[in-house]
């Protein structure tokens, strides 16, 4: 019984995401840790000022377990070149919501006013700068970079 109650936790938490309660001090903001990438990091404003017709954005935080526990495999995925996949730290411009279906409405958004955030890790696929695949499901996403193998 002792060994289920920590593998029940970490389920959850894995499938639940982190989601942002209060996104409104500044003085929260903390510095991206996933340095290996760092050159692929871009803002929040600049989500669909890629150059590429089809890319990714993941959206993470220090202080999620999930995000951590997919550090290696997204980090090596974005090195890998197999997709283009930008990383984005949210800070207060990233718009987190309480509500999921209005964060899953961004699905078809062609514009920053349109996305929004429920929870970290998301990732959002934009092809042809329109979101065609907005997920913050840990499997989905583990499975979306297996697919590209």
């Amino acid at each position: 019984m002792k060994k289920i109650i920590p593998l029940i936790l970490i389920t959850l938490s894995s499938i639940c995401g982190c989601q942002k309660k209060d996104n409104s001090s500044a003085s929260s903001y903390v510095e991206p840790h996933y340095n290996e990438v760092e050159e692929l990091h871009i803002e929040w404003k600049d989500l669909f000022n890629q150059s590429e017709n089809q890319y990714y954005a993941y959206i993470y935080s220090v202080t999620c377990t999930p995000c951590s526990m997919l550090r290696g495999e997204i980090t090596e995925f974005a090195k890998s070149g197999k997709a283009h996949l930008y990383f984005i730290f949210p800070n207060d411009d990233v718009p987190f919501v309480n509500d999921e279906a209005l964060a899953d409405a961004s699905l078809g958004a062609t514009s920053l006013e349109n996305v929004y955030c429920y929870s970290t890790p998301t990732l959002i696929e934009i092809t042809a700068n329109a979101v065609t695949k907005y997920t913050r499901d840990y499997y989905e996403i583990k499975s979306l970079i297996a697919s590209f193998d």
